[in-house]
């Protein structure tokens, strides 16, 4: 009797495997990459607030508690147009673009607004940087998202117009994106780094190189 290990090599001794081919992403379920796809953007694509709450200047809260007034209201999706200046502050949601001037974020429960809504308080030194998802922070360009062998799960599921391409050592780039569960789905052609299209890019990783797939 030979042992588990003989055995297996014995099996797996003449086992070739199958060719790379291109398959529609819908159809490649269980099926394992046959090359390395590699982030072609970084995520976030743009420095955005983790928190809803104030975006602002960190220095200008560094002495004590300071009424700062609201210049203007930034949710997930929207396009920062207005400069933060020194004393003032913009609401921000979670996923928003920092608006430029703000280098941090104050928490809303961390600041009180008056009764008409046109300042806030913040009540504590706020540090530079604070709540605030720099860019790349997630992922970086050329970081490794699938390696080669991965089998293609439901996590792949929401990548956007993937291909495979058959083994040659010419690459083929194409405009591809995966998001993580969860998040948004990518939109096609979306262009700018910031703006009502680019939120659900924030949450998106760009693919450089096409899924080159094994059949199983």
């Amino acid at each position: 009797m030979i042992s588990y290990e003989e055995a297996r090599q014995f099996v797996l001794q003449d086992l070739r495997a199958l060719p790379a081919k291109e398959i529609e992403l819908n159809d490649a379920l269980g099926l394992v990459t046959a090359g390395t796809v590699r982030a072609r953007e970084p995520s976030p694509r743009f420095a955005n607030s983790a928190m809803d709450g104030f975006a602002l200047r960190a220095q200008d809260t560094a002495d004590s508690a300071r009424s700062l007034v609201i210049v203007d209201t930034i949710f997930a999706g929207d396009q920062a147009t207005l400069t933060v200046k020194s004393g003032e502050a913009a609401r921000i949601m979670t996923g928003a673009p920092l608006p430029d001037g703000a280098d941090s974020v104050c928490m809303r429960e961390e600041a009180t607004v008056d009764p008409e809504g046109k300042t806030v308080l913040i009540q504590r030194t706020v540090q530079p940087g604070e709540f605030v998802r720099l860019v790349g922070e997630d992922v970086t360009v050329g970081q490794e998202l699938v390696g080669i062998g991965s089998v293609i799960g439901r996590r792949y599921w929401a990548c956007s117009r993937v291909k495979e391409s058959k083994r040659s050592s010419r690459t083929r780039d194409r405009a591809l994106a995966c998001s993580r569960p969860g998040t948004n789905s990518p939109i096609r052609g979306t262009t700018s780094e910031t703006g009502r299209s680019a939120t659900p890019i924030a949450h998106s990783f760009g693919l450089t190189r096409p899924l080159r797939i094994h059949p199983r």
